[in-house]
């Protein structure tokens, strides 16, 4: 949570203001190159371990920040190769989550 939270609202931050002039376009793309490393820590199964790993994710919130995170992050890369994927995971683990509830 203390990683997941503001890097959330850093990405939705970012969001707005890439789309404005107030970047240039090397600041965006270093900032987009940034999100990117960030979001293959977000995917490493080591930093998150499942539910079918043992783990117990305390409070129900505590999973969805992760997941609305990766979810923030991941929608800033378009065109990356690895964004289907990480949306994928996104929605399929926002099912799952809801299911535990």
């Amino acid at each position: 949570i203390g990683f997941t939270r503001p890097l959330r609202r850093a990405a939705l931050i970012f969001d707005v203001v890439a789309a404005s002039d107030s970047m240039t376009p090397d600041e965006r793309d270093y900032c987009l190159r940034a999100f990117a490393f960030l979001m293959y820590c977000l995917a490493d199964e080591n930093r998150w371990p499942a539910r079918y790993q043992g783990f117990s994710r305390g409070n129900v919130n505590f999973h969805s920040d992760d997941y609305t995170c990766r979810a923030a992050v991941a929608c800033l890369l378009k065109g990356h190769p690895m964004q289907a994927e990480w949306m994928s995971f996104v929605e399929s683990t926002r099912v799952t989550n809801c299911y535990w509830i």
